[in-house]
């Protein structure tokens, strides 16, 4: 990926960056860390608000990826997003906006392992 727009500083690039990402596959994230980060720091140095909308499109991603496998199983994508978000912050500065977004990754996939383990107590309850 170029990085032609973001080093631009131009505000309005950096909102159609973020708009064409809405769409991209989630393995772009993990993929394409170093841009990720450039991003999120561009956006996050010149304009807060850009940065939100940018970080929450990003999120979007990971948020409406389509999950699906077995009962009584922590879903393959889950386990997906929690590995390759550990890996990710494990080689990039904390306390940045890339290591705060990697980070949120992590908690929502964390949090729908959780989510999962309980439904599936319940169900054994249940029998």
């Amino acid at each position: 990926m170029d990085n032609e727009w973001i080093d631009s500083d131009d505000l309005q690039k950096l909102s159609c960056i973020g708009l064409l990402l809405h769409n991209a596959p989630p393995q772009l994230i993990f993929s394409k860390t170093d841009f990720i980060s450039k991003l999120l720091s561009k956006a996050y140095s010149i304009d807060f608000k850009c940065y939100e909308e940018i970080k929450n499109s990003l999120l979007n991603i990971i948020r409406n990826m389509t999950k699906s496998g077995i009962v009584g199983q922590i879903l393959p994508q889950d386990e997906y997003l929690r590995d390759e978000s550990k890996k990710v912050l494990e080689n990039i500065t904390p306390r940045t906006p890339a290591y705060e977004f990697y980070k949120t990754i992590l908690t929502l996939a964390n949090d729908s392992i959780k989510d999962t383990i309980l439904r599936n107590e319940e169900l054994s309850e249940d029998v």
